[in-house]
């Protein structure tokens, strides 16, 4: 489920988020061969907000890892 306060609250949203979710690939837009394009971007910004939380995700673990040693409680 895409987080609150998100800036496109469409179904198409929403179902880019869930295929990027779900290991879909980017090409998968299902509205590729659409005449409404909207829908198809809509889907595209879904998908890259999964993927820009997954990026969130991996960026704080690697910054807690890398964090300074507090050497007054290392001996």
């Amino acid at each position: 489920m895409p987080p609150q306060g998100k800036k496109f609250v469409t179904a198409e949203y929403h179902n880019g988020f869930n295929a990027y979710q779900a290991g879909q690939a980017l090409t998968s837009n299902p509205h590729l061969q659409d005449e409404n394009v909207g829908r198809m971007w809509y889907w595209v910004w879904g998908w890259q907000d999964a993927m820009a939380e997954d990026l969130r995700g991996v960026k704080e673990l690697i910054m807690s890892v890398a964090r300074p040693i507090d050497k007054r409680r290392m001996n």
